[in-house]
């Protein structure tokens, strides 16, 4: 029966050849500020990205809703506008006449 890897396993592994071979250097714990710089790195991106996923998705509301959504936006005012948006009723006509209007301004 094969063990079914994983991230122990291979360090395990890894470090146990390191030491066969005698190139093993010993690891130095983090110090505190080492690790509160890295979590306040993580909490910096983390931030960002949901300021920019945020901007996103009020651009798209901004688009679809009229007069835009609110702009202290949060998940459960974005849920509620997105839930009261409902697709155009087109006919097959309409959309070939709207595919071409898009792909003529385009050009």
């Amino acid at each position: 029966m094969v063990a079914a890897r994983n991230d122990t396993l291979d360090a395990a592994a890894a470090a146990c050849v390191a030491a066969l071979h005698g190139d093993a250097a010993p690891v130095v714990a983090e110090d505190a500020s080492t690790v509160l710089a890295m979590l306040d790195e993580r909490r910096t991106s983390l931030t960002q990205q949901r300021t920019r996923t945020v901007n996103q998705l009020h651009a798209v509301l901004r688009e679809l809703l009229p007069g835009g959504a609110s702009t202290d936006l949060s998940a459960d005012l974005a849920a509620a506008a997105l839930s009261r948006i409902r697709p155009k009723h087109h006919t097959v006509e309409s959309w070939s006449t709207s595919s071409r209007t898009r792909t003529a301004s385009r050009t």
